[in-house]
């Protein structure tokens, strides 16, 4: 199934880019923004492309069923985590101003601020979830993905259970399939910020049998929102 014959039709009759998030990078927005990885660039796009989308007009969003699921599952722990880091750095920022007044320091970090921090990304995660339209495996879909995990085929990789993975790569996979048989020319991004899974350590590009299928269905992977931003043109 993936796109209803309604969706699939207001994804055509848009022309607008096409973008498909994987879990991770949809968690990553809720996610201890006191990491090192954490980028304003990559900030800045994922607004950028929310708003795009909510213009309902300029980006179509992909939410396979899967993510959904991985997202009920997996945000309260994640809020959780984003909430105890925060703590963290604002409780070290007083150690820290205490230390340096020690030394003839004036002044203050000002931390407030972030108490609601994780509230408001909440908030903006719910308008991903409201403005994704809902991509639906088929009945032959958790097939496919059981033969990668089996075959170690990529994103599955051997050691690692990748099976809901390759359920969601595959449902998009389909999803891309029915939007380009519906004679819809525009870009198709899959992003994904599980880098390990998708990408060759060595070359840093696409895992080649990935490749083969991104290209299959003029597809393109985007590692981060800032990537997406730029290989979708918004």
């Amino acid at each position: 199934m993936a796109l209803s014959s309604t969706d699939l039709a207001k994804v055509v009759s848009l022309r607008a880019p096409v973008l498909m998030l994987d879990t991770c990078v949809l968690l990553d927005v809720i996610r201890d923004i006191t990491r090192p990885d954490v980028h304003l660039h990559n900030v800045k796009a994922a607004m950028a492309m929310l708003q795009a989308s909510e213009s309902g007009k300029d980006l179509v969003v992909l939410m396979a069923e899967q993510v959904s699921t991985e997202l009920r599952e997996n945000l309260p722990n994640v809020e959780k985590g984003a909430k105890t880091s925060l703590e963290m750095f604002r409780t070290q920022a007083i150690r820290v101003d205490q230390v340096a007044a020690e030394f003839g320091a004036v002044g203050t970090m000002a931390t407030s601020h972030l108490a609601d921090h994780v509230a408001r990304a909440r908030k903006t995660m719910a308008r991903w979830e409201r403005v994704s339209l809902p991509a639906v495996p088929s009945s032959s879909v958790p097939a496919r993905a059981i033969h990668r995990v089996v075959d170690a085929i990529a994103p599955s990789r051997k050691g690692k259970d990748s099976t809901r993975d390759c359920l969601i790569f595959e449902t998009y996979l389909e999803a891309a399939a029915q939007i380009r048989a519906a004679s819809f020319t525009g870009k198709i991004v899959f992003g994904s910020s599980n880098v390990d899974d998708y990408v060759d350590k060595g070359t840093r590009k696409l895992h080649l049998v990935l490749e083969t299928e991104f290209a299959s269905h003029s597809m393109e992977y985007g590692m981060n929102f800032g990537s997406m931003q730029h290989l979708l043109g918004i």
